[in-house]
Parts: structure tokens; sequence; C-alpha cells
């Protein structure tokens, strides 16, 4: 879940728990972002 909204529905659907973002379920996506940006800031260098 990324939106709070999104983890009260489900809660009030009937879900025991929910999974809060994707650092905690993810973590290849954290990861690329981080890649990503990495390789733009070298590619905006002179």
């Amino acid at each position: 879940m990324d939106h709070a909204r999104l983890s009260a529905l489900a809660l009030e659907y009937g879900a025991h728990a929910v999974v809060v973002g994707t650092a905690i379920t993810r973590p290849e996506i954290i990861t690329g972002w981080f890649t990503e940006n990495m390789r733009n800031l070298g590619e905006k260098k002179p």
C-alpha cells in the first residue's frame, strides 16, 4: 500500500493487516530509483 486511504479501505473490507510501501516489499524498486538518478546526474555533466 502506498496511500493511507487504500490501507484504511482494505481494513474496512476485512483485511487483518496491510503492508505499507515498496521499501518493505520491493527494495529493488528503491534501488532502481537511486541508480537511475545517479546515472542521469552523470549524463548532465559537460
